[in-house]
């Protein structure tokens, strides 16, 4: 959950987010492809991880870097 407190607080947590995002993008890529109609519920249970990570992102983002339309 993202907490917000304080930018250095945020910033770190962003750092963090975008690590474990990482982490996780090269698991998918490390995997090897199953056939066609194999379900891999590991891949769907990373790809959905990694959706809420980007999510945390984004939602970190637009505290610290607010788009204002001036």
């Amino acid at each position: 959950m993202v907490t917000f407190v304080g930018s250095v607080d945020l910033e770190s947590q962003l750092k963090e987010c975008q690590q474990q995002k990482l982490q996780i993008e090269q698991k998918i890529k490390e995997r090897p492809h199953l056939t066609r109609g194999v379900a891999d519920f590991d891949l769907y249970r990373m790809e959905k991880e990694k959706s809420q990570i980007q999510e945390r992102i984004t939602k970190i983002n637009s505290i610290l870097y607010p788009n204002i339309i001036a």
